[in-house]
C-alpha cells in the first residue's frame, strides 16, 4: 500500500488533488481517533488519504461558539476580544481551535457552516 504525498510534506495529498481522484472509487477505511480515512484504487495502485474529521458545531463550547459567531458577523479579533473582554491573541487561538474543529479554515468557511 502507498500513500501519496505532496513533494517535499508529510501531508498526503486529498484526492480531488490527486490526479487518480477523478478515475478512483471511494472505499472506507479505518483511521486513527479524529481523522477521516478513504482508500483509492487505480489499477494495481492503493491510495489512503487522511483528512481531519469534521465536527459537528454542538462539539464547540460555550465560549467557542461565542467567538464564531462573532467571527462569522464579520467583527474583527479586536473586536471580539472587547465584547468578550480577552485579548486578540485568545480570540486567534480560539479561532484557530474552532477551524481545527470544525475541518476548516477561513472565516468565509465559518459562515457558511454555521448558516
Amino acid at each position: 500500500m502507498r500513500v501519496e504525498h505532496r513533494a517535499g510534506s508529510d501531508v498526503p495529498v486529498t484526492a480531488r488533488e490527486s490526479p487518480v481522484g477523478a478515475f478512483a472509487t471511494s472505499i472506507d477505511v479505518a483511521a486513527p481517533t479524529g481523522l477521516q480515512a478513504s482508500r483509492f484504487r487505480l489499477a494495481d495502485d492503493e491510495y489512503v488519504v487522511f483528512r481531519l474529521r469534521q465536527a459537528p458545531v454542538g462539539a464547540l463550547s460555550s465560549a467557542e461558539r461565542a467567538v464564531a459567531s462573532l467571527a462569522a458577523a464579520g467583527r474583527s479579533n479586536q473586536a471580539i476580544a472587547a465584547t468578550r473582554a480577552t485579548s486578540a491573541r485568545t480570540v486567534a487561538n480560539q479561532l484557530a481551535r474552532i477551524y481545527r474543529k470544525l475541518g476548516i479554515g477561513s472565516r468565509a468557511e465559518l459562515a457558511a457552516v454555521l448558516a
